[in-house]
C-alpha cells in the first residue's frame, strides 16, 4: 500500500516544488492588500481624528475669548449656550465615528490575523510597552 501512495504523491511533490515560488508571490499580494486595507483604515482614523482636534481647539479659543470679556457674556449668553450645546453634539457625533473606525480597524487586523498577515507596526509597538 505505500508504493501505491508513493506514485500518486509524486506529482503532487513535484508541483510543490514548482509552488513555493507561486505561493510566496500569491502571500505576498495578500499581504499587500491587507496593508493597504489597514493603511488605509489608519488613514481615516487620523483624520477623523485631526478633525476633533480641530474643533477642540477652535472652542478652547471661542470659549477663552467668551469669558474674557465681560460683555460679551452679558450681550451674547444665550447664543454662546446654543453654540456650545452644538459643540458638544458635533463632538460626541466624532467621538462617535472615531470609535467605529478604531474598531472597523481592530476587525480588519483580526481578518489579517486570521489570514496570516502579521502586521510589524503592532508587533514594534507592542515591544516598546
Amino acid at each position: 500500500m505505500q508504493a501505491a501512495a508513493n506514485p500518486g504523491s509524486t506529482p503532487a511533490t513535484k508541483a510543490a516544488a514548482v509552488d513555493p515560488a507561486a505561493a510566496a508571490l500569491e502571500r505576498q499580494k495578500a499581504a499587500d492588500e491587507w496593508k493597504k486595507k489597514l493603511d488605509k483604515q489608519k488613514e481615516k482614523i487620523d483624520s477623523l481624528n485631526h478633525e476633533l482636534d480641530l474643533d477642540q481647539r477652535e472652542h478652547r479659543l471661542r470659549a477663552a475669548a467668551y469669558y474674557g470679556d465681560a460683555g460679551a457674556r452679558l450681550r451674547d449668553s444665550a447664543q454662546y449656550d446654543k453654540d456650545d450645546a452644538q459643540y458638544k453634539s458635533d463632538v460626541e457625533g466624532r467621538q462617535k465615528a472615531v470609535a467605529a473606525a478604531q474598531q472597523e480597524l481592530d476587525q480588519i487586523q483580526e481578518q489579517a490575523r486570521k489570514a496570516g498577515i502579521v502586521e510589524k507596526d503592532k508587533d514594534d509597538a507592542s515591544d516598546k510597552k
